[in-house]
């Protein structure tokens, strides 16, 4: 029967007070710490939590890491927490830690609290977080606190996990600001080509007006003088040479109006479904399906104009910027479905030691802190739990499943052991499992008396010698 290793009660044995006090949080003076620009913490949260790669790379380190859950157990694994205490920790610290993941690729940092009466730790969110930090002047250390509202005092109750810290200007040093100039050039691309093949969709009319054919008042300044009756007459045919002319324009707009209701009639369901299926096209939700007929004036003429162009190279850039994310964020890109093709397992498998780097430092980030949040919360408050350096913490999805069966092949795991792995990863039921260990029945029977060096009894009665079958008629036969 399994030992608790953690208090799972009403108030989980805090005592409703802190036992520790955050780190490089005492002392100072509020004018010696810089504040960190809020909006700039935003716009990297804004581009991380939007950009498809980003999130990629965070579900591939999350998913490797904390798929399996989270277990505390003593260092020489001989106690493991009860099922209500585990659970506990996987429902509440697991969503803990994927958000100490998103605030360390953001920031490089992780404020967070540890709430006792509920028995867990919370991240600060980034819009409730004056952060700053400064430089002892004595030690020269750098030092993050957190202030509260109207506090000229950092927060004693605020840890941090630290994988980088900004310098003593504010400024932030992340994998997301390393990837930030590539995903605002990204953006710019991504805007050009697209107004690029909106203008080629539907390209503006540009006209040219030949005068000649319009009215012009200007025209008739000189005429009037001399000759009055004939300025009057010329006056007069252009006047009504310029009314048949708004008149013929009449007639087209009214001409182009026609045919634009004839070619989109959104009330006709067979502009909107499929003829076949009866299903709705994909544009059915299109204003108008066809450019619409533009009438010109009598005296107009389109004029030519270059047609902006996309990017030759928009699929190979955007490949660039990919692999630039997936090198700031330390996940390959074959372990987010990308960059796979034509490669062999060992390559595979040599890429993906990418990302088991980047889990594995994450792991060490984490563990600590899930430590230190534990003897807060139930540090040593029973007779039966482990001293403090007797704890740690596990990631069981670490391992991976081919590593346990290899482990188990070479008789360094025990089938019960295995049985457990596999049921808590892959779901199956323990009464799915064989009881009986495989392994004793390719372990070869103990020699019979009088049955040869092999072991070989009468008649044909076969034996298992290294794991294949072999007939005694033939064992004879062997020099």
């Amino acid at each position: 029967m399994s030992h608790a290793i953690g208090a799972h009660a009403a108030g989980h044995g805090a005592g409703g007070a802190h036992q520790q006090l955050a780190r490089n949080t005492t002392g100072g003076n509020s004018n010696d710490w810089t504040r960190l620009d809020l909006r700039a913490i935003s716009a990297l949260y804004i581009a991380y939590k939007t950009d498809p790669v980003a999130q990629a790379c965070r579900n591939a380190v999350i998913s490797r890491l904390l798929s399996g859950g989270i277990l505390y157990t003593r260092s020489d694994f001989s106690s493991l927490p009860d099922d209500e205490f585990n659970d506990h920790i996987n429902s509440r610290f697991t969503d803990f830690c994927r958000q100490a993941i998103d605030s360390l690729y953001v920031t490089g940092f992780c404020p967070y609290v540890i709430d006792p009466d509920a028995g867990v730790p919370r991240v600060v969110p980034y819009t409730r977080a004056d952060v700053r930090v400064r430089i002892d002047p004595m030690t020269f250390e750098t030092q993050l606190a957190l202030f509260r509202e109207d506090d000229d005092q950092p927060a004693p109750d605020v840890y941090f996990i630290v994988q980088s810290f900004p310098d003593e200007f504010g400024s932030l040093h992340s994998a997301m600001t390393c990837y930030y100039e590539a995903r605002i050039f990204k953006d710019m691309i991504w805007r050009t080509t697209a107004e690029a093949e909106s203008t080629r969709a539907r390209p503006p009319i540009y006209t040219t007006t030949e005068t000649d054919r319009a009215f012009e008042e200007r025209r008739l300044a000189h005429v009037g003088e001399v000759d009055g009756l004939r300025a009057s007459i010329t006056r007069d045919n252009m006047l009504v040479r310029n009314r048949v002319i708004g008149d013929v324009h009449a007639q087209q707009e009214r001409l182009a109006e026609m045919l634009n209701a004839s070619r989109v009639d959104t009330s006709d369901p067979s502009y909107r479904s499929d003829p076949i299926t009866g299903l709705r096209n994909y544009d059915a939700d299109l204003a108008q399906k066809y450019s619409p007929i533009i009438p010109l004036p009598v005296d107009a003429r389109v004029a030519t104009t270059p047609m902006p162009v996309a990017r030759p190279d928009f699929v190979a850039v955007n490949e660039h910027l990919q692999q630039l994310a997936s090198m700031a964020f330390g996940v390959n890109l074959e372990a987010v479905g990308g960059n796979s093709a034509f490669k062999s397992s060992d390559a595979m498998n040599s890429a993906n030691n990418v990302t088991t780097t980047t889990v594995n430092r994450f792991k060490q980030l984490l563990t600590g802190p899930l430590i230190d949040i534990y003897k807060v919360l139930w540090g040593n408050k029973e007779g039966d739990e482990p001293a403090e350096s007797d704890l740690t913490v596990m990631f069981p999805s670490i391992v991976s499943t081919s590593t346990m069966l290899v482990l188990f092949e070479k008789n360094i795991l025990t089938q019960k052991a295995l049985l457990a792995y596999l049921h808590k990863h892959l779901g199956l039921p323990i009464a799915s499992f064989e009881k009986k260990d495989y392994r004793q029945a390719m372990q070869a029977p103990p020699p019979a008396s009088g049955g040869g060096a092999f072991g070989a009894g009468a008649g044909g009665a076969g034996v298992k010698t290294g794991g294949l079958q072999l007939n005694a008629d033939l064992i004879r036969m062997m020099p």
